[in-house]
């Protein structure tokens, strides 16, 4: 035998004993476990905020109080709740689930289950059709996370980074900078699924190239997001007038 014996019908037996005593947990759950996930990972992030010392308030709350998680990439932000964080003058909204408008094109939209904007929180409009849709505009934007309850696979890893191109290209175009602490959190996806040594390799050189934070095996934390104090930040470099960039002193070249 290569490996240890175990009788399969004991096995069996208690697979059913298990779904007897939780069957109707499952029932009602099962199905919302993906959401169930991005929950844990929103919460995360709100602590996060908890932890480098700034307010974490519920706003736009339902009856006594309640907090509308929007599970939905449909409905419009002002019938769903978010966290709105401050300090020293500093304002974020964490928004659930909401479109970000890319930063190449006034009408191409993709919707993040978590995203952060700033003080402007998300935008409502109407469309031509008469419906209308809330967004997160591009200069509003802070950052956002994907969350996958799945095993991380090379495509996925891949296709993130076209999600970073198109709604954050400052980080594959390298005109911010990052650093580990400080700044705002950098793009993330989270996979509750562990890693295999080649996605591992990619997680690897995807956040030594980008900056990105990509973490593996939540489900070991219940679905909540760990060591977010050491992830990969960003901050934009201070603006340049262009008296500033006329009064640097021109390099000289020389031929010979």
């Amino acid at each position: 035998m290569s490996g240890p014996w175990i009788d399969r019908d004991i096995l069996v037996k208690n697979a059913k004993r298990f779904t007897r005593a939780h069957g109707l947990f499952l029932r009602r759950h099962g199905p919302r476990i993906s959401s169930l996930v991005e929950i844990a990972v929103y919460n995360s992030i709100v602590d996060y905020y908890k932890h480098f010392g700034y307010t974490a308030t519920g706003a736009n709350l339902g009856p006594k109080k309640s907090f509308r998680y929007k599970l939905t990439s449909s409905g419009l932000t002002e019938n769903y709740s978010f966290f709105k964080v401050q300090k020293a003058g500093d304002t974020f909204h964490i928004l659930h689930n909401i479109s970000i408008q890319s930063s190449h094109h006034d009408h191409m939209y993709f919707t993040a289950d978590v995203v952060i904007s700033n003080r402007n929180g998300a935008t409502t409009q109407k469309l031509k059709s008469g419906r209308r849709h809330s967004f997160v505009s591009r200069e509003d934007l802070i950052t956002f996370a994907e969350v996958k309850h799945l095993n991380p696979f090379p495509e996925v890893l891949f296709n993130f980074m076209g999600l970073v191109l198109e709604f954050m290209p400052m980080l594959v175009e390298k005109t911010c900078v990052i650093c580990d602490s400080g700044g705002q959190l950098c793009p993330i996806i989270a996979f509750t699924g562990p890693g295999s040594n080649h996605t591992e390799l990619i997680q690897e050189q995807l956040t030594k190239r980008y900056g990105i934070n990509i973490v593996f095996s939540t489900s070991s934390s219940f679905g909540a997001l760990t060591g977010l104090s050491d992830m990969n930040c960003y901050s934009k470099p201070p603006a340049v007038s262009v008296a500033d960039q006329l009064a640097r002193p021109r390099r000289k070249f020389v031929i010979d």
